[in-house]
């Protein structure tokens, strides 16, 4: 039994169903292969409470301008890892994990105070498009985990992580907002080598 899953908001897939008759085009998905990505940004221990992660995007959007080496600072990517449940007695687990807030760069120079770095790995990867409110997020999830990922002929990576990325296509108080979420992915058939 693994302890620690690295993936994006997880608890979303675990406790959450797909709606009914959700299919790959109500998510746009697309198979790419992606280079390396540094992000640097700030990271922020996150139990169950999610109102954290956009407190700590606040409080990382006034630091921003100090982030050396920007790729595009256009582009906020928000990466959980280190996945954990603390109860693992309990029907419905307490979780804990870190959450990323930052933009892309194009190498990890010098590291502001408060502030910290994560690589997204180069591979494969199944990108969703996730449309409309963030309240719906959780259908979004569950629909990859559930629903596509078992049926698709791959399996999830775990030797990376999954992010989110926002670009100018996201406004919070747009219901036809979207994001990207990029999942890695392994063929099952290479996954037996």
């Amino acid at each position: 039994m693994r302890k620690i899953i690295i993936l994006t908001v997880i608890l979303f897939a675990v406790c959450c169903q797909a709606t009914e008759g959700q299919t790959e085009k109500d998510f746009k998905l697309e198979i790419k292969e992606l280079e390396i990505i540094h992000v640097l940004g700030m990271s922020s221990l996150i139990s169950d409470n999610y109102n954290l992660i956009g407190q700590l995007w606040e409080r990382f959007e006034v630091r921003q301008h100090e982030v050396s080496n920007p790729v595009d600072s256009k582009i906020g990517i928000g990466i959980s890892y280190g996945i954990q449940s603390s109860n693992s007695d309990s029907q419905k687990p307490d979780y804990l994990y870190f959450h990323l807030v930052g933009i892309p760069v194009s190498e990890i120079g010098e590291v502001p105070e408060g502030m910290t770095w994560k690589n997204v790995p180069a591979g494969l990867y199944a990108k969703f498009t996730h449309k409309g409110s963030l309240q719906n997020l959780s259908e979004t999830y569950a629909f990859i985990f559930n629903q596509w990922l078992p049926e698709s002929g791959y399996t999830y990576d775990p030797s990376k992580v999954d992010f989110e990325l926002y670009d100018d296509r996201f406004d919070m108080e747009d219901a036809e907002s979207e994001f990207d979420i990029y999942v890695p992915i392994v063929l099952l058939a290479e996954e037996k080598k």
